[in-house]
């Protein structure tokens, strides 16, 4: 008696499609896992850099010694010191101190919440009288490092309360504007 071979048993069944197809997807996966670390180790010395610059970059000053001012026609310096003594002058003498013509800007910076309130005393030049203007804002850091501004008042005048939402506790973030008061 001769035995015959039934074929339709021989098929391959679906779990053994489906774990050979997994094989070959690990494969081409480890494949190109590993190609693409080959390409990193050889197109690193390849690539450049890239200079970040910063248009309006904040900057901090910190003199190493006093202020001083010389004066066109003298070898002596004065010191900021020395200028407070000059403040009784009348305004000829005065104008030889005035080193500073163009409009200068002193602020002064208070903590407040996440962020600081900032008053700023506009002068008309570097003679430091009484300032032509005043302002104060709200200033604080965003996750991307810039910083958001939002203004509280302007010559003592509280801006209107729509432009000040963003501001946490305004009452008291107005209370610790610097006001310059003659």
């Amino acid at each position: 008696m001769e035995q015959q071979l039934d074929t339709t048993y021989l098929r391959p069944s679906f779990v053994s499609k489906a774990f050979a197809l997994s094989i070959v997807a690990l494969g081409v996966g480890a494949a190109i896992l590993l190609a693409s670390i080959g390409v990193s180790f050889l197109w690193s010395p390849l690539a450049t850099t890239i200079d970040l610059k910063i248009k309006n970059p904040e900057l901090t000053v910190t003199p190493s010694a006093p202020f001083v001012l010389k004066l066109p026609n003298s070898d002596d310096g004065i010191s900021a010191r020395d200028l407070s003594r000059h403040a009784n002058t009348s305004n000829d003498e005065r104008a030889a101190f005035e080193v500073i013509q163009k409009e200068v800007v002193v602020f002064v910076s208070v903590n407040h919440e996440q962020g600081s309130v900032v008053t700023g005393w506009k002068f008309p030049n570097g003679s430091g009288q009484i300032p032509s203007g005043q302002f104060c804002y709200f200033t604080a850091k965003n996750s991307d490092r810039s910083s958001t501004r939002i203004d509280l008042a302007v010559d003592g005048n509280p801006v209107t309360a729509m432009a000040t939402t963003n501001v946490p506790d305004l009452e008291q973030a107005r209370s610790k504007c610097r006001w310059w008061h003659a």
